[in-house]
């Protein structure tokens, strides 16, 4: 048979425990072993991997609540009710009405969603914009997590409102 290919049994490579203590995840990346994907999508550098990771359980929590209350109902495939649905309040920015059902929806969007999250203070930002446009808002939620042992934690949000 003239299509035949010889190996050597040498030049297998690396047994599945040889490969595991030379490529150890934590020892690449100083003893943290990646908790979740990092938001917006990076690629990747040799230590993460394909994507960017988070390597804290604080900053992991605290993206995928960024982004539960960032998404409005009906942007999340297959979950129309996901997310606290901000957005459609913005033209009553800076007003009780949109302090009160804002803190309402993200309570919903929490409760539901994040249950082990605690809120605390909720705080309203704004600040208008030259010559009647683009109105800066904001909220600035005060968060703690009992599981993680986390205390006192702050995120704030940006909503953008034209008018």
């Amino acid at each position: 048979m003239a299509n035949q290919k010889t190996y050597s049994f040498s030049s297998v490579g690396e047994t599945l425990d040889e490969y595991r203590q030379t490529n150890r995840i934590d020892e690449m990346i100083g003893g943290l072993s990646p908790v979740g994907i990092k938001t917006p999508v990076e690629l990747g550098t040799d230590t993460d991997g394909l994507l960017v990771m988070h390597y804290k359980i604080a900053d992991t929590i605290k993206d995928n609540l960024r982004n539960l209350l960032l998404t409005n109902h009906g942007e999340r495939l297959g979950q129309y009710d996901f997310g606290a649905n901000l957005q459609e309040l913005t033209m009553e920015l800076g007003t009780g009405k949109f302090d009160t059902e804002a803190m309402l929806r993200i309570t919903a969007a929490v409760e539901k969603y994040m249950p082990f999250v605690t809120l605390g203070d909720f705080e309203s930002l704004s600040e208008k914009g030259d010559s009647g446009g683009l109105t800066r808002a904001g909220v600035k939620v005060t968060y703690s997590v009992p599981l993680a042992k986390l205390t006192n934690q702050a995120i704030e949000l940006i909503l953008y409102t034209a008018g």
